[in-house]
């Protein structure tokens, strides 16, 4: 089985990748970030996996989708942030007979959940496995790590035994006393007709104290 990911060797995913491969009795591809050259490697290495966040594999199928249409990945693992409603919508054009697994880790506490789903939902379950107990404090996920609480950053949102992961704590801007969640300003941008990928971000002012900016990618 042949694996490819544009991860860093020193992050936690660049690290996780080759492991897994190497487990597997398989080899790895590493990526570049120019997009023509990382669908090239993918199609004439035929890559059996693929590793990413789903920012890279959004801007490779912006880029280089004619390219890709030769390629059959067996799995994409997705993961190191939200995967938004009009990203897995298009992954899921591009790739019908693709496995795909979401991956919520973090270089602190390791792989939490995982998911074959592409909504954003992981079953509560398969925290507990790993961590038996935790809790959302505020919007926060913690973790009951070595006799105390451990928050880990990320804002979750619970819907019975089931559980998303919304953004980071500080992806939330103040403007004039109010917080804007900036993950929710990209997702409504990404609904309106001719965008294809949104990122909301705050910038400081003297009147409001935060103002929300976007950039946009049109199609």
């Amino acid at each position: 089985c042949r694996w490819a990911s544009p991860c860093s060797a020193l992050s936690f995913a660049g690290m996780q990748v080759p492991v897994q491969a190497w487990a597997a009795g398989g080899e790895v591809i590493s990526l570049p970030l120019d997009f023509q050259r990382a669908a090239a490697l993918l199609v004439s290495q035929r890559v059996d996996a693929l590793s990413c966040t789903p920012t890279f594999l959004n801007l490779l199928l912006q880029e280089c989708g004619p390219a890709l249409a030769q390629w059959t990945p067996a799995q994409i693992t997705l993961g190191g942030e939200v995967l938004r409603a009009r990203a897995a919508e298009n992954f899921r054009q591009a790739f019908p007979g693709t496995d795909f697994r979401l991956i919520y880790a973090s270089a602190e506490f390791g792989v939490l959940l995982e998911t074959g789903d592409l909504d954003g939902w992981y079953e509560a379950a398969a925290l507990e496995k790993r961590y038996p107990k935790w809790r959302v404090e505020g919007d926060e996920l913690q973790l009951w790590v070595n006799d105390e609480w451990k928050g880990t950053g990320d804002r979750v949102e619970l819907s019975g035994k089931r559980i998303r992961v919304i953004g980071r704590g500080d992806s939330v801007a103040n403007v004039a006393g109010a917080k804007i969640d900036l993950n929710e300003v990209a997702q409504l941008a990404e609904e309106v007709a001719g965008v294809t990928q949104a990122r909301a971000f705050a910038a400081p002012s003297e009147v409001t104290g935060q103002i929300v900016g976007l950039r946009i990618t049109p199609e």
